[in-house]
């Protein structure tokens, strides 16, 4: 009897653990993405290449992350991480306004298109967009 309720427990817990290892895998197959690339970039986990776009028209706001990197927020939950070059001067949390200058009227990541900070232009390198629920994790210098 005490072989069978073991055999039993051994079964019912390998099962779960196959559960839990395949619920695992289709969770990180979506955290990646269809490139199966992820990282964490500013804090935030991101996926994709850094190429995302979002329509200049949707853009109703946006917050400072830090000296290379902004949140462009768009209608409902729909967030962009942006990556801006390092070589503009103004820092864009002491800034009230952020201009857009967009070769197509969309704001994409490598395309040449540009963030006006403090009346400079700076480069969007990279764009990623963001989950709703993305919260950003510590960083560390």
């Amino acid at each position: 009897m005490r072989q069978l309720l073991t055999t039993s427990i051994l079964a019912i817990s390998l099962a779960l653990g196959a559960a839990t290892a395949q619920a695992a895998a289709e969770a990180a197959t979506t955290a990646t993405g269809a490139t199966g690339e992820s990282r964490t970039v500013a804090g935030y986990q991101v996926a994709g290449k850094g190429d995302a776009c979002i329509p200049v028209r949707n853009i109703d706001g946006w917050s400072a992350v830090d000296r290379e990197h902004v949140i462009l927020e768009g209608p409902g939950k729909t967030r962009h991480l942006a990556r801006y070059s390092g070589t503009c001067f103004n820092d864009p949390k002491f800034e009230l306004r952020l201009g857009v200058q967009s070769r197509n009227l969309q704001l994409c990541g490598g395309a040449g298109d540009y963030l006006l900070i403090g009346g400079e232009r700076c480069m969007v390198l990279d764009m990623w967009e963001l989950p709703a629920e993305a919260k950003r994790t510590a960083v560390t210098p």
